[in-house]
């Protein structure tokens, strides 16, 4: 297997002048002290050299052809990265020859450097006018688990998965099919009976091709996926895990997975190892480091680790370059509750979504961090999951329960590959993904004022946007209230969304009704409607009301319909789909 050093890169290409975008930058990088103390005490130190240049993908979406968007993305940033760097390389390659610098890494999704050197090195490097600024490294981790009790299945379904309703949707026909997820974690022992099925390098019997499914930045085990923590075997059972028989503990056992290990046996990783496989993300390589390839990218990555705190901005470049290329980033929101604003990076980033965890009765986590995030104070998490007593694989073909949000997290990838294999419009449409998320998650409120919330703000910076439900995101046309609880003087406000999961007109009959607590059912008819193919239509204001005294309190249902064309609606046989949204005026 080759290992990337100054002396394996072969610069080829130019950069499109159109893909490239300069940031005016002052002429001094300065050297973080920290770097120069370490330097001073032991000779050298790892840093990481940011260059300035940054690919412009901001046509990227516009692309619908999901293969040709892969492709655009990877190639302008491969272009630039190529073309900025070629000088510091060059002189790299001269530092290393001489013993000044060594173990140097050139990466894509972030336009970087990751090099070990003398002060005299890193001080030259400093002064090229393509860098930007030079960083030092922080150390990320996955957050801390805890073992946890053993939950009785139901006929061999996990009640995590049982929770969030996914074998309702297996019951549809959806189960993840042609979809692929990644785990970025410590690894994958992919012998394992509820994952080896589900694995992409599978190629059947007894013969597996690791080639574009596997990738080990740490050099553990280079040539065959494991897992010498039992981190990643855990989160990856949780998306995809199943064998077929008692252990059903993955969400969307239909995907299939592949794996990058950046984290090491005690669950401690690397920048360096990280930047790593969130290039291989982008474009999975063979074990030889060579042949990138977009085509063989991940729908999903799941990503169960992060830095301590929140508010490190690295890897921002990198979490919105896989959005780009239409690969979903789930990311867990730490275990640094129960105090507010302890969101980590990344995923406390806007580009990121974060889930949070709650128990079996969906109450938050003590553990679970609370936002807001501190980059523009946005509400943190988005969602919360199952992440308390979870059961799922660990190496050793055995099985294991575990509390954290790290356990949350995979929930969601699951619930976004179940969701992608039922509205193929979707599939590797972010944006329009989390627009389908988060208003389908059970409003939970929270007496906690994180963010200055309050006890009925929704969303919130305990819960997010809710706990996630793979029903409620499935359902073509839903209704979304902006709380679960009203008193007099709040603003009630309920939006419609649409969207058509087929390639053809879909017509159908239309209904949005309101139950009222003496009973009295309202219902509004839009009559035989004709959805052109594959619309997506978000967020449609249906109600917006300042709630009086004359209103009736109790408890109160909005909701829509769906039905045959010219059906009576009231008969279950007629029914499309039924979205429902509970709330109550007290």
């Amino acid at each position: 297997m080759v290992r990337r050093t100054t002396a394996g890169f072969a610069i080829v290409g130019a950069a499109l002048i159109s893909q490239v975008v300069f940031s005016q930058q002052p002429s001094s990088r300065p050297v973080p002290s920290r770097l120069l103390a370490q330097m001073a005490s032991q000779g050298e130190a790892s840093y990481l050299v940011v260059l300035r240049e940054k690919a412009d993908l901001s046509s990227a979406s516009t692309i619908g052809d999901r293969v040709a968007r892969g492709r655009f993305v990877y190639r302008a940033l491969r272009n630039v990265a190529e073309s900025s760097q070629r000088a510091l390389l060059d002189y790299l390659k001269t530092e290393t020859s001489a013993g000044r610098a060594r173990r140097v890494r050139a990466f894509v999704g972030v336009n970087a450097l990751g090099v070990t050197s003398n002060e005299a090195t890193l001080r030259r490097l400093a002064s090229f006018p393509q860098v930007e600024q030079i960083l030092e490294l922080p150390v990320l981790s996955v957050p801390p688990v805890a073992p946890a009790a053993v939950v009785p299945s139901e006929q061999g379904i996990e009640w995590n998965v049982a929770k969030v309703h996914a074998p309702d949707v297996w019951a549809r026909g959806f189960t993840g099919q042609d979809i692929v997820v990644a785990s970025l974690d410590t690894g994958v022992e992919f012998t394992h009976s509820a994952l080896v099925g589900r694995y992409r390098g599978n190629a059947g019997g007894v013969s597996f091709d690791h080639n574009y499914n596997w990738w080990d930045a740490t050099d553990t085990c280079p040539a065959v996926p494991c897992d010498d923590n039992q981190h990643g075997t855990h989160t990856t059972g949780t998306m995809v895990g199943s064998d077929d028989g008692n252990n059903q503990i993955g969400v969307a056992p239909g995907a299939t997975w592949i794996a990058c290990k950046a984290l090491k046996s005690d669950g401690s990783g690397s920048v360096f190892d990280l930047l790593e496989c969130g290039d291989w993300v982008l474009a999975p390589w063979d074990l030889e480091h060579q042949h990138p390839d977009p085509d063989r990218r991940p729908h999903v990555v799941n990503n169960s680790w992060g830095f301590p705190y929140g508010g490190i901005s690295l890897l921002q470049t990198m979490v919105s370059n896989w959005r780009a290329a239409g690969i979903f980033p789930a990311f867990a929101a730490g275990n640094g509750g129960p105090l507010c604003g302890t969101a980590v990076s990344p995923g406390d980033y806007v580009q990121s979504f974060a889930s949070g965890a709650a128990d079996m009765n969906d109450a938050i986590a003590n553990f679970s961090s609370r936002g807001p995030s501190q980059f523009g104070g946005v509400i943190k998490p988005d969602v919360t999951a199952p992440g308390v007593d979870v059961r799922s694989s660990v190496p050793g073909n055995a099985y294991a329960s575990f509390s954290g949000t790290s356990m949350a997290s995979p929930h969601t990838a699951g619930i976004v590959a179940l969701l992608w294999s039922e509205f193929p419009n979707l599939s590797r449409d972010v944006v329009s993904t989390e627009r389908k998320l988060r208003p389908a998650a059970a409003i939970l409120n929270s007496t906690q004022p994180c963010g200055r919330n309050g006890p009925t703000d929704h969303p919130n910076n305990t819960f997010g946007w809710g706990r996630i439900d793979a029903v409620e995101t499935a359902h073509p046309f839903s209704v979304q209230t902006n709380r679960s609880v009203y008193h007099t003087g709040d603003q009630l406000k309920a939006d419609l969304s649409l969207v058509n999961p087929f390639n053809s007109i879909w017509s159908v009959d239309a209904y949005f009704g309101m139950k009222t607590p003496a009973g009295q059912v309202v219902l509004k008819p839009y009559g035989t409607i004709s959805i052109p193919p594959f619309l997506k239509t978000f967020d449609v204001p249906q109600i917006s009301v300042t709630l009086t005294s004359s209103h009736a309190l109790g408890s109160y249902l909005a909701f829509t319909v769906l039905a045959q064309p010219g059906s009576d609606p009231t008969i279950p046989a007629n029914v499309i789909s039924v979205d429902r949204a509970p709330f109550q005026i007290q």
